[in-house]
């Protein structure tokens, strides 16, 4: 973008020597305006350009519609160096380095992905009262209808953008920050939907912080590859059904945790208008003593969803202002850090709980909850045990039930690991602890330990997540979660005191309204792109270098998930008697065991038989085919038996049925 200097000096220069009808900017400005009223492709204004430019080459054209400055070492706008280190007898250091994975050589697409990639219009059944795919949402089918051109065409791909910062060292001594960007098509049905085979890597951001604003740099080159496949599409060819057809694909939404959603969405998220949905409504209080700013819940008419516009790279797409949701909140971040403040807070956890000195300072200054009120004895100043705190002993007993409990093999981690009976503490639960912490533990081990409004408050907030997190979303249980969320939160506020009313507590009351718009969470959180980065880390071999192995690494799994699904496409045209395959084996050596089985067998083929049914089960023996095992798998869950579990940490040999006794639905639970 210009600066006002060369736009004044550009209105000043006539287009050619001789020209007096127009001067450079007024033909540009001429120019772009034909292509926003005609729908010229960035394409084809180059085209026409350049045509320009040959036919007249006196005029001061552009080079083209996004000008290109490969070629300099200076930033033509501020003139800051392209090169951190620029002497001639060093080797030059770029200030910035940005790996990019082009987009459109990853959507050919196998036979088997290429019908997949249909589902969700031959297959998906359309429900108007359940949600169990991104495509029953509002924000999907309102896109339909806005631009049914594109929606014509089930092959065309709907896209998630996704963004997280790690240290690649696993050590946050090193000030080290790289940036994945990944995309995933949602298409796909929901078994294969956000699995790591359709995780596509588009972007390696190499900063030693978080890129903050200066994302909308590094996003440039993805930007204007999902404006080609809007605007141009991509010609393609379809494995399933053989023939060539023009591929074009769409942003749907971003997913990025609470505080890098600002450099995305261009609103801060602190300060006092730190909700962007709330947007110039939210309703904050600054704690003196606590130093922080909390968000009260708005009752009666709270407000509904505000969406901002967002940052100009976004807006170089020409439809994100038609999406009904451009920005997600990060319900697995949102989720931990409301289990950390509850936990923190319920065991009275030195730097963890909400409950401070200076927050009771600050429950004395506004005049509530006279009973919490620091105690002054002199000099001596004592906090006395709130309603909703565990005492010592208490605390013992609550984390030693923790220590016992067994989950399902695969369920969740060994959360007793991150339990100390002795002090009373518990540290180093991870997202997903919390997760399994919230939803399933808390609501059953609180029991008995606190007064019931207080523990049926917790457990309403507790039920509010689960039922958000279901697989299956009711539209009625959202609109009851929907109505409910700001009820409970008002509990919760005449339980804790107003230090616990962050940022994130006040987010969920905003989670019904988008789970609402844009359908189950599961394709919305940062679980699948955490756990999917994670595995990157091991490739790291160079220090000095670490993007350089994630890179290569990457580059090797998106080989050999190209090759494995072509490889299965092969496979399948083969079944296995074409593989003539003899599965039975010949031995050299008749067991004695046989011929005895084999005389049995004669004599009770005889009519009458000479032997028995019940001696001839006996010289049968057991099956050859038959084993024993200690484990199998269900519907792609792993059972064990009780008694292998004697020696793990884990439980999964419970089963139940589903039956009916005379007439009535009745559950029968028992053991492997």
């Amino acid at each position: 973008m210009p600066n006002f200097d060369e736009l004044l000096d550009n209105a000043k220069k006539p287009l050619y020597p001789t020209c007096t009808e127009f001067s450079k900017l007024s033909f540009i400005v001429k120019l772009l305006h034909i292509k926003a009223v005609g729908g010229w492709t960035v394409k084809s204004f180059d085209m026409v350009v350049k045509l320009l430019q040959a036919a007249f080459p006196e005029a001061q054209f552009p080079a083209s519609y996004n000008e290109d400055h490969a070629d300099k070492d200076e930033c033509p706008k501020c003139n800051a160096s392209r090169w951190a280190s620029s002497t001639t007898n060093q080797k030059r250091i770029p200030q910035k380095v940005l790996r990019y994975f082009p987009l459109k050589p990853r959507l050919q697409m196998s036979k088997k992905t290429a019908q997949a990639m249909r589902w969700h219009v031959e297959e998906r059944v359309d429900d108007p009262n359940f949600m169990r795919h991104p495509a029953d949402s509002r924000v999907w089918k309102d896109f339909d209808n806005k631009y049914d051109w594109f929606a014509q065409d089930p092959r065309n791909v709907r896209l998630g953008l996704a963004s997280d910062g790690f240290n690649p060292f696993n050590n946050m001594s090193k000030p080290y920050s790289i940036w994945p960007v990944l995309l995933v098509p949602y298409n796909l049905p929901p078994w294969s939907c956000m699995k790591d085979p359709y995780l596509m890597m588009s972007l390696l951001i190499l900063e030693p912080k978080a890129p903050g604003n200066d994302i909308d740099v590094f996003l440039r080159p993805l930007i204007h590859e999902l404006t080609e496949l809007w605007e141009e599409g991509i010609r393609t060819y379809d494995a399933y059904k053989r023939e060539s057809f023009q591929l074009r694909a769409a942003l749907l939404w971003t997913i990025i945790d609470f505080p890098a959603n600002a450099n995305l969405s261009g609103w801060s998220t602190k300060g006092k208008m730190a909700c962007p949905t709330c947007n110039l409504e939210t309703d904050s209080l600054w704690l003196v003593h606590g130093r922080n700013i909390v968000i009260w819940v708005i009752v009666g008419g709270w407000c509904q969803i505000i969406v901002g516009e967002g940052k100009k790279i976004l807006l170089m797409l020409s439809y994100w202002l038609d999406l009904g949701l451009r920005y997600n909140l990060d319900v697995m971040h949102i989720e931990k850090n409301i289990c950390d403040s509850i936990l923190g807070t319920l065991m009275n956890m030195e730097g963890k709980s909400k409950d401070t000195a200076n927050a009771r300072r600050d429950l004395e200054d506004l005049g509530l909850r006279k009973e919490l009120h620091l105690q002054h004895n002199g000099n001596h100043t004592s906090m006395s045990l709130a309603c909703y705190m565990l005492n010592v002993t208490e605390r013992r007993s609550f984390f030693a039930r923790l220590s016992e409990v067994k989950f399902p093999d695969g369920f969740a981690s060994n959360i007793a690991w991150c339990v100390n009976i002795t002090e009373g503490k518990i540290m180093g639960m991870k997202s997903h602890d919390c997760h399994i912490f919230m939803q399933y533990l808390l609501p059953v081990v609180i029991g008995g330990y606190l007064r019931p409004n207080i523990r049926g408050a917790l457990i309403e907030f507790c039920s509010f997540f689960k039922e958000l997190c279901s697989r299956t979303l009711d539209i009625i249980v959202l609109q009851r979660l929907q109505a409910n969320v700001p009820i409970i939160l008002c509990k919760l506020e005449m339980i804790f005191p107003p230090a616990f009313f962050d940022i994130m507590v006040h987010l969920a009351i905003h989670l019904p309204d988008e789970a609402l718009l844009a359908g189950h969470v599961q394709y919305r959180w940062m679980y699948p792109f955490e756990r999917y980065l994670g595995k990157f880390k091991r490739y790291v071999r160079n220090r000095a270098r670490p993007e350089g192995s994630i890179a290569k690494a990457y580059v090797h799994v998106e080989c050999l998930t190209f090759f494995s699904m072509y490889l299965n496409d092969i496979e399948t045209r083969y079944n296995r008697e074409e593989w003539n395959i003899d599965l039975v084996g010949q031995t050299s050596q008749v067991p004695s065991l046989f011929v005895f089985s084999q005389k049995i067998a004669e004599l009770h083929a005889k009519t009458p038989p000479e032997v028995t049914d019940d001696i001839y089960a006996l010289a049968c023996g057991p099956d050859p085919l038959i084993a024993s095992y200690v484990g199998c798998i269900m519907n792609g869950i792993q059972f064990h038996t009780k008694d292998l579990e004697g020696h793990r940490r884990s439980q999964n040999n419970g089963v139940v049925v589903h039956a009916h006794h005379e007439g009535l639905p009745i559950d029968f639970y028992g053991v492997l």
